[in-house]
């Protein structure tokens, strides 16, 4: 086995720190891979589309490391300023093992591939199938109960809500319903 191989390992990041811990190890020229995808969130009565982190909380980071050293010697690439990086918290690892474990290669390419597959859909918080029963959360019909029908458009979705022995299509934005219990 070559003694100095460039392998990916995973990093964890503090809370809600994953854009800047990103930022920061790519400006001290880390090689990063933080797999990303659309979602699309709740905010004041819309559905709003962000790119964020598939994994949040954790990235990768890809090393050389001499096998006969300290993994934090400066031998390959220099990992003491990893842990000081602004955002992150620690390398993964596992029980007592001295080293930190790293990710085959294959697993990464996986990874790509999955991520570029995703490139092309928005993933809801609350993701809603026709027959679903939901609560409306605000508005003139707050916590009233009726039947999630379809999606139109990206702002909107069709509910039934049975109003007055009479079924009737309403559109509503989806980011005022959740699952009935």
């Amino acid at each position: 086995m070559d003694t100095m191989q460039r392998r990916w390992y995973t990093l964890k990041v503090k809370p809600r720190q994953d854009d800047l811990a990103h930022r920061h190890l790519l400006n001290q020229d880390y090689e990063i891979y933080r797999p990303m995808v659309a979602r699309a969130r709740p905010r004041r009565q819309k559905m709003l589309i962000r790119e964020e982190s598939l994994f949040p909380g954790y990235m990768f980071i890809r090393l050389s490391r001499a096998e006969d050293n300290n993994w934090e010697d400066v031998i390959g690439d220099n990992w003491s300023p990893i842990r000081s990086t602004y955002g992150v918290d620690k390398f993964v690892r596992f029980g007592l093992e001295e080293y930190p474990p790293y990710i085959p290669n294959e697993k990464i390419a996986q990874l790509r591939a999955l991520e570029a597959e995703l490139a092309n859909r928005v993933y809801q918080k609350d993701h809603f199938q026709p027959g679903d029963k939901v609560v409306v959360t605000e508005g003139i019909y707050h916590g009233l109960e009726a039947v999630f029908h379809c999606y139109d458009g990206e702002q909107r979705s069709i509910i039934l809500l049975d109003f007055l022995n009479k079924i009737t299509k309403l559109p509503v934005s989806p980011a005022i319903l959740r699952a009935a219990a």
